[in-house]
């Protein structure tokens, strides 16, 4: 469980310039009976303001204590307001309070400086997961292919002398340091590495950082995977195709966190609809808000109790 006690930066409804990077951090308190490890992250569900990216690692906070939780943006180029819903997870159900950041993006004044980042510095991000989501199911055996898609935040461009290397795990890969695209700073692109299902099934994973000269930087990542002798988990066809990923009941309603898992996104033709059931609904028929595939959504449902 979790409870929100304030924001530490950017409070609702904050002006901020056009393109300009925000960073948005919540003082997250972890009211629950265990420990957050890393097992515990936080997720865009939703929202009109788009991270860097749609995962964030949480620190490591005890029962009763506090700390505050760091997501970046981009803000848009086009003025007007802007949201982002964000849930904390572990292994995928989510728990705790929703928070979000609001801004309102006003154009960006022509004589405002820009700002300079420090010069002489290799820095990384991950922006998501291409292939094989956290604890996808895999079979015995089975080749995997894991792609990362990262970004070069920093100031020097990524040549022959950057490596993405294994640090620890117990998923074995085929190699334990893998080349880089050449990226200039801005630029992301897609980093590859092949490990191979053990024979015995459990949960396995491999952890890697980003090196220059054997010095490490950047996002730590990783490749985790619950490793099954039943059927290899499939990608869905192209089609419409949902996942619930949690759920919460509240008096008078109920919310679902729906992950839009096909390949097509979702308009004003996709609902959510009553199909059968004896418990009494103001309405048969809810709207859903556009959903790009990979995103999640929150959906809510009042009932008369």
């Amino acid at each position: 469980s979790s409870k929100f006690i304030r924001d530490s930066s950017l409070p609702d409804g904050v002006k901020v310039e056009a393109n300009s990077r925000l960073v948005k951090r919540w003082r997250i308190q972890n009211n629950g009976v265990r420990a957050w490890d890393d097992d515990v992250v936080m997720k865009c569900v939703n929202g009109t303001l788009e991270p860097l990216r749609r995962f964030v690692r949480v620190p490591h906070i005890q029962p009763g204590e506090d700390a505050d939780i760091q997501v970046e943006f981009q803000a848009p180029g086009v003025a007007g307001e802007y949201q982002s819903n964000w849930v904390l997870m572990h292994k995928g159900v989510a728990f705790g309070h929703i928070v979000w950041c609001r801004v309102e993006v006003v154009e960006a004044e022509k004589s405002a400086p820009q700002p300079k980042p420090s010069p002489h510095l290799y820095s990384s991000w991950f922006v998501g997961d291409v292939t094989v989501d956290d604890y996808a199911v895999i079979k015995t055996g089975t080749p995997i292919k894991k792609q990362w898609m990262m970004l070069n935040n920093g100031q020097h461009a990524w040549g022959n002398d950057i490596v993405l290397k294994c640090i620890h795990g117990n998923l074995p890969a085929t190699v334990t340091s893998v080349s880089v695209p050449s990226l200039q700073p801005g630029q992301s692109g897609v980093i590859e590495a092949n490990f191979t299902a053990p024979r015995q099934p459990g949960v396995y994973s491999s952890t890697w950082a980003m090196m220059h000269q054997d010095v490490p930087f950047g996002h730590i990542i990783w490749c985790r995977v619950n490793v099954r002798s039943g059927k290899r988990w499939q990608t869905p066809p192209r089609h419409y195709s949902s996942h619930l990923e949690s759920e919460s009941l509240q008096e008078g309603s109920k919310t679902w966190i729906m992950a839009n898992n096909g390949d097509l996104g979702w308009d004003d033709k996709v609902t959510f609809k009553c199909v059968s059931g004896n418990l009494p609904t103001q309405h048969t028929c809810v709207p859903v808000e556009h959903t790009a595939p990979g995103h999640s959504v929150l959906v809510t449902v009042q009932f008369d109790t």
